[in-house]
């Protein structure tokens, strides 16, 4: 649900007190002042999107998220379900985020319910993350609505990701000391950092900064790493192996293949009788396209029938589309991100999918677009210098091949391979499609997740009887 826009002063002024602070929530003109006094939201007459009234409540998991519902971009394909599940589990959850989407204009309603989860928005302001500067001030406002709001909060536990950048570490100095810290590692800082030449290696800066993380990282009581490469990469800085939680990233419930003769997209795109290489996520500074863009190059007046789809958006799209115009790479489109409701057929278009993890990032991150097109069945190519978690997938039983940063020959022979041969197509689709229902998946990962959570939190707690029943509040 969308939030007007406020264009006098006073509005202003009240959104930038939003940005310094969340968790209880005061009605202050068109806007709702948040404050850091404790982790209770304020009853009031007015009815959230699901029609029920905002009472007051402590939290058992209070997370920080740079984006939620109805967002569905990178983390928020698996935390959008993942803090239902922990509801569904019996504990209560609030999520504190930012009021505006991802890539989209306008200003989103400070408080709503969905699905039992409350979801508390902070201000941050109307800049793009498709530029890395775009992406800092939002991290900053973030940062600083979660540090105001977290010192002295009573929730039982704090949960977030590493994004934004350390903030795990600065929320791990001001909690309480009997609330439970857990950190959802999707990527690792500033290893992201020095890799993508934003920090230089061994520098003053990085070397400060790796101090920091390594405190944050001793200070949490579980961290969630998204493979064994991570996980090892995690302990050589400085976390607890024995806290250490390895869980598969997961796709949305409602990701399906849909085959051709029923998907919308693949006439609206006119890919009738076409072998589609598909590539869709964030394009930002972590990410590499050189071996895909390659390849295109090699194919463009070789195979007509064969279309490279790059779909999504960030600071890089820009370069790449200069590039696809210069090098005359028709065989190439790139194209906006797709709605929720159109991204399984957007997946089911893909013949291949290819993942290239830039040089330094192997552990450092572990694209969760992998898994969407795992539920889908589609095969994999993974382009590394040395091994990732993306690469241990198909090691562990996940269908593909593994293939060195830049090799387009290689990536080309597979692509022909593939589309010569439909029936190994077909037999891929069902290797992949039944390991990520034995791997991965919201109930397993998810599951694990929440189990792990319970423990911590321990088994009874509070407001509840012994069955299970909340009890009259």
């Amino acid at each position: 649900m969308l939030w007007p826009e406020t264009r006098n002063k006073a509005a202003r002024a009240g959104q930038f007190l939003c940005s310094v602070g969340t968790i209880r929530i005061l009605p202050w003109r068109s806007v709702w002042i948040f404050t850091g006094e404790d982790c209770r939201t304020v009853s009031r007459n007015d009815r959230t999107s699901d029609g029920a009234s905002v009472e007051a409540k402590a939290y058992d998991v209070l997370a920080v998220l740079p984006y939620y519902w109805p967002e569905t971009t990178g983390h928020c394909q698996s935390v959008n379900s993942l803090l239902p599940f922990l509801v569904a589990k019996g504990l209560r959850v609030a999520v504190m985020t930012s009021n505006r989407l991802y890539s989209g204009s306008g200003m989103l309603a400070p408080f709503e319910r969905h699905e039992g989860v409350d979801i508390l928005r902070t201000w941050t302001p109307d800049v793009s993350r498709s530029t890395l500067a775009g992406s800092f001030i939002h991290a900053a406002c973030l940062s600083a609505a979660a540090m105001k709001a977290f010192i002295g909060a009573k929730a039982r536990s704090l949960f977030c990701i590493t994004s934004p950048p350390f903030l795990f570490a600065f929320l791990a100095a001001v909690k309480r000391q009997d609330a439970v810290l857990g950190l959802w590692a999707m990527d690792i800082y500033p290893d992201v950092l020095s890799a993508c030449g934003l920090l230089r290696a061994g520098g003053y800066a990085e070397r400060m900064l790796a101090r920091l993380a390594r405190h944050g990282y001793r200070k949490c009581d579980v961290i969630f790493a998204l493979g064994p490469v991570m996980a090892g990469r995690l302990v050589r800085n400085g976390a607890c192996a024995e806290l250490i939680r390895i869980v598969h990233n997961w796709t949305a419930e409602n990701i399906r293949f849909v085959p051709r003769d029923r998907n919308m997209l693949c006439r609206e795109w006119g890919l009738e009788g076409r072998f589609v290489v598909h590539c869709s996520g964030n394009m930002g500074p972590m990410h590499s396209f050189d071996t895909l863009l390659r390849t295109a190059a090699l194919m463009k007046d070789s195979h007509p029938d064969v279309v490279f789809l790059l779909i999504g958006d960030g600071p890089q799209k820009k370069r790449i589309a200069r590039r696809v115009s210069e090098e005359g790479l028709r065989n190439v489109r790139l194209l906006n991100y797709v709605p929720e409701a159109r991204l399984a057929e957007s997946l089911s278009l893909a013949d291949l999918a290819v993942v290239e993890i830039r040089r330094g990032l192997e552990g450092v991150i572990a694209p969760g677009k992998v898994y969407g097109y795992l539920k889908c069945g589609t095969p994999l190519a993974v382009a590394q210098d040395a091994m990732s978690d993306t690469g241990k997938l198909i090691e562990d039983g996940a269908q593909g091949i593994l293939l060195k940063v830049g090799d387009a020959g290689g990536l080309r022979d597979y692509i022909c391979r593939l589309r010569n041969d439909e029936a190994l197509r077909h037999a891929i689709r069902q290797v992949n499609a039944a390991w990520y229902e034995t791997n991965s998946g919201l109930v397993r990962s998810g599951g694990a997740i929440a189990e792990t959570w319970l423990n911590l939190l321990g088994k009874r707690r509070p407001g509840r009887s012994h069955d299970g029943q909340r009890k009259h509040e």
